[in-house]
């Protein structure tokens, strides 16, 4: 088997191409979505235009693999890093036979970036780690919240817990301080969004710039999803935010914390209980949230009631992998790039979700 190795040039033709890749590796629904994203996530996100590697056997499509470009701020230097996404996947009856490696290797040495970025699944993980991808592990923290929820197809245990799941829910009152606790409500983004996050950036951590051209390309421009925005607010100017998702994950209805920046612990607190008050309301089965165990944020979800979800029972691995560029001109010392203590990372970071 000879393969030739094309990057996209988003035609028609290969959009399609590329779902029909997806529809045969995964799922026809996995594929509708794929493509109804696809403009969105390829050709409008703010940072520059995405690519699609497909690899082909002949004319036909068998693998392919995606990245996404994303502005990052460090020791005060505004960059651009490659951020791969989740449409990764070979053919069936093609796997087994190195492609996704062969893949991997092309994406990782055909760009300038300081470093790649990627969230592999269980299948990938190899083939990633083998190619100098260097694993992170964050913490996956869950929150209970109608637990008999996550027994959608038993209807035994199900019938079981339902007395229950009153223990769950959060009764915690929000604390009243000068802040304003509240849901955002404009159908943008606006400036003092801009204004927060030079507030909040700190040189001595990695982190995706989260202005409004960003936020609102991830969380208002998308067609498909709908996430909500629970503002802290005082005298008018937002010092803090938690952006939240409502998706069935898996079968079972989770509320996502996509995104989270307390203005401090007592109002980062209200916004966590606001944001459970919602799920709870919408009836989730459980809340999650992802980060690394050294920010306050993490310290502040512990504390409102979320715990470290097992490794055994995880989903998805959630393992955040580095691929730190070893060209002359990269700025950033590697071990530093490899620091997780380093990295500010949520859902949000990331197109999954």
């Amino acid at each position: 088997m000879t393969l030739r190795f094309v990057l996209s040039s988003h035609t028609e033709e290969e959009r399609r191409s590329s779902r029909d890749l997806v529809n045969e590796s995964f799922d026809n629904l996995m594929g509708t979505k794929y493509y109804e994203e696809y403009e969105w996530l390829f050709l409008q996100n703010p940072a520059g235009i995405g690519q699609v590697l497909i690899a082909y056997d002949g004319d036909k499509p068998v693998g392919q693999i995606t990245s996404i470009p994303g502005r990052y701020k460090f020791m005060n230097t505004d960059f651009v890093a490659a951020i791969a996404g989740e449409w990764v996947c070979v053919s069936p009856q093609y796997r087994g036979q190195g492609i996704m490696s062969k893949l991997i290797d092309q994406i990782a040495n055909n760009n300038n970036f300081p470093f790649v970025i990627d969230l592999p699944n269980h299948d990938s993980m190899r083939g990633f780690l083998k190619f100098n991808y260097h694993p992170m592990y964050m913490k996956l923290l869950t929150r209970p919240l109608r637990l008999s929820r996550c027994f959608t197809h038993k209807k035994i245990p199900r019938a079981i817990l339902k007395p229950f799941d009153g223990i769950w829910r959060s009764r915690k009152k929000i604390v009243t301080t000068e802040s304003t606790i509240e849901e955002y409500t404009s159908p943008k983004f606006d400036t003092r969004f801009d204004e927060l996050f030079e507030k909040i950036s700190n040189p001595k951590m990695i982190l995706q710039v989260r202005n409004s051209d960003f936020l609102n390309w991830r969380y208002k421009d998308i067609q498909t999803r709908n996430y909500k925005t629970l503002t802290s607010t005082k005298n008018g100017v937002i010092n803090g935010y938690i952006i939240i998702r409502l998706a069935v994950a898996y079968d079972i209805r989770v509320g996502f914390i996509m995104d989270f920046f307390p203005p401090n612990s007592v109002d980062g607190r209200n916004l966590i209980r606001l944001a459970l008050k919602y799920f709870w309301d919408n009836k989730a089965a459980v809340a999650a949230s992802l980060c690394f165990p050294d920010l306050n944020e993490y310290g502040l979800l512990r504390s409102e009631g979320f715990f470290i979800c097992p490794e055994r029972i995880r989903p998805y691995p959630y393992t955040l992998c580095v691929r730190p560029s070893n060209t002359i001109g990269n700025p950033f010392d590697t071990n530093t790039i490899l620091d997780s203590k380093r990295w500010i990372f949520t859902f949000g970071d990331f197109q999954l979700h």
